[in-house]
């Protein structure tokens, strides 16, 4: 994803790629030579590219167990943030993460496409217009399955952040979000889950309720091929 953001951060004529960091010093050499980042701003570690003045702000794409202490290094040091979800672990570092960008008055976003792209905004404003009724139910997953469970990769190793909840747990959550009037208007009702021989979950679904009113349907895999998309049922019509 590093590789894909630097590369099209390209046709955007309101930022520049600046500065890399990395701690391997393999990856920080070849990524900078491609990407033709001056000497000067190649980082081997990430507190000195947080501290930089000539910096804006900072994209971060490492592992998953790493983001909630990079998020608050950037925080401190008034950097704009954008982070590859997940954004943390859990709600203990979200709560933490939500007071620290709050107190230092930075940019953050999570780096969840879909929410930015126009689709998501034409189907936004169908709803709002009416246009298929009010919403009675939900229906949204996302799956895909990994043939071989390796103990140290990033999807299935728990110390740095692995699982489905995690990994792509965040594209139906976030979308039933969408939704709601606020966070405390989401209520889970049923909850299913599958945990592999890593100890992490490899399959998760449930029921949720949304607004008192909106019946919601998620489910996630690891081990499935889902069709990986989103069904709203209106009182007029589904999209």
């Amino acid at each position: 994803m590093a590789r894909n953001f630097a590369t099209a951060i390209k046709e955007v004529d309101n930022a520049k790629l600046v500065a890399i960091s990395s701690s391997h010093n393999k990856n920080l050499e070849s990524f900078s030579n491609e990407f033709k980042v001056d000497s000067k701003f190649r980082y081997n570690n990430y507190e000195s590219m947080a501290k930089s003045s000539e910096l804006d702000a900072i994209y971060i794409s490492t592992l998953n167990n790493t983001h909630f202490d990079l998020i608050k290094l950037c925080a401190i040091n008034k950097k704009d943030i954008l982070c590859e979800k997940p954004f943390c672990l859990n709600l203990v570092e979200a709560s933490e993460i939500k007071d620290i960008i709050k107190e230092s008055g930075v940019k953050f976003f999570e780096a969840i496409a879909y929410v930015s792209h126009p689709q998501t905004d034409y189907l936004l404003n169908l709803v709002n217009n009416g246009e298929i009724g009010e919403i009675r139910s939900i229906e949204t997953s996302f799956g895909f399955r990994v043939r071989k469970i390796k103990p140290e990769s990033r999807l299935f190793n728990k110390k740095l952040g692995g699982g489905a909840i995690l990994d792509i747990g965040c594209y139906p959550m976030s979308f039933i979000s969408l939704f709601s009037n606020n966070n405390n208007e989401i209520k889970f009702q049923n909850i299913k889950g599958e945990i592999c021989e890593t100890n992490v979950d490899i399959a998760a679904s449930a029921e949720i309720l949304v607004n008192d009113k909106i019946k919601c349907k998620i489910k996630v895999s690891l081990n499935e091929y889902f069709e990986n998309n989103s069904i709203i049922h209106g009182s007029k019509a589904n999209m």
